[in-house]
């Protein structure tokens, strides 16, 4: 790690999505098993209709 200004403006970018301003959607799923044919194309699905930015997948196994 070299200055801590460095680190705090490689962190900013990462940061930029929980702003105070901007609209975030954030959701969970209990999927029960994601290895199922198909699951992770329907996440996949349900990320974009729903315009999702953060997803916590419960019970994935």
């Amino acid at each position: 790690m070299t200055r801590a200004c460095k680190s705090l403006q490689e962190a900013s970018p990462l940061t930029s999505l929980l702003t105070t301003k901007a609209k975030t959607r954030i959701g969970t799923w209990n999927i029960r098993i994601l290895y199922d044919s198909g699951k992770s194309a329907q996440v996949a699905r349900e990320i974009v209709r729903y315009n999702i930015k953060v997803l916590g997948l419960c019970e994935t196994r």
